[in-house]
């Protein structure tokens, strides 16, 4: 990664900005993922194969991440611990 590319892009664009960027690739992520359930299930198919839907995710993903970075946003840990103890409460 070329730093002096991160701090120009962040430089450029204001926060509002990249919330709507990250509103877009959450959208494109969440479109890629209803895909894949579509393959796996069989039902509604689609014509890309499961191996192109697998490597839309992981860009659109990668795009969600990368604009979260930029952000400064990141991961609050004990607040993912009770996230899962939670879904698994569900679950069980």
């Amino acid at each position: 990664m070329n730093l002096s590319n991160y701090t120009y892009i962040r430089d450029a664009l204001s926060d509002a900005s990249l919330y709507e960027q990250l509103a877009e690739e959450c959208g494109e992520l969440a479109h890629a993922c209803l895909k894949k359930a579509r393959k796996i299930r069989g039902e509604n198919p689609t014509p890309l194969t499961s191996e192109d839907i697998d490597d839309m995710i992981e860009e659109e993903y990668t795009d969600v991440v990368l604009v979260c970075n930029m952000l400064g946003l990141d991961i609050d840990s004990y607040t993912y611990s009770k996230k899962i103890d939670r879904w698994a409460e569900r679950l069980s």
